[in-house]
């Protein structure tokens, strides 16, 4: 991946390996209404992996894209969330980014690991692998136990979830 920097007056395009600034990356869009739905309950499913992004940021965009990639490659294993931060401010503040991309993995309500700026692509990888696998197959067994009961899958919320207005671990 070949990051560039352009000034952001410019008209020109770009100069990446397709990755546009301006474009949402590809992922389920976060903001205030869906937050707790799209994010912490579903992260009880399954690991949730969250892009704090800019459209003014070329970075955010090559990061989106990678993360999508990751996303659709691991098959399902973790889901893949995308938050405007200039859209949605007061969720980026909940989350705490103070600079844009901002990455944060979550399992069962739980935040695991975060980090800011591009990464490599081995490291994104690891990284879905570590959410996936601190997950431990918990979710399956939740909604194995909600089936048995009678229940949907997404009727119960976890017992204990993170709020975003808490601290992060780094």
């Amino acid at each position: 991946m070949r990051l560039t920097c352009r000034p952001s007056n410019s008209d020109a395009p770009p100069a990446s390996d397709g990755a546009a600034a301006g474009r949402a990356p590809d992922g389920v869009e976060i903001t205030e209404a869906n937050l707790e739905a799209e994010v912490l309950v579903r992260s009880s499913q399954v690991p949730v992996v969250v892009l704090l992004w800019s459209p003014r940021s070329e970075a955010s965009a090559q990061l989106g894209d990678v993360l999508a990639q990751l996303a659709a490659a691991d098959g399902g294993k973790w889901s893949l969330a995308t938050v405007n931060v200039d859209a949605v401010p007061r969720v980026a503040q909940m989350f705490g980014v103070q600079a844009v991309p901002t990455v944060v993995a979550l399992a069962a309500g739980q935040p695991l690991s975060s980090f800011q700026g591009v990464q490599p692509p081995e490291q994104l990888r690891a990284m879905g692998r570590l959410a996936a696998e601190r997950d431990g197959g918990q979710a399956r067994r939740r909604r194995r136990r909600g089936a048995r009961a009678g229940r949907s899958p997404n009727s119960r919320r976890p017992a204990r979830i993170w709020t975003p207005a808490t601290s992060m671990p780094r």
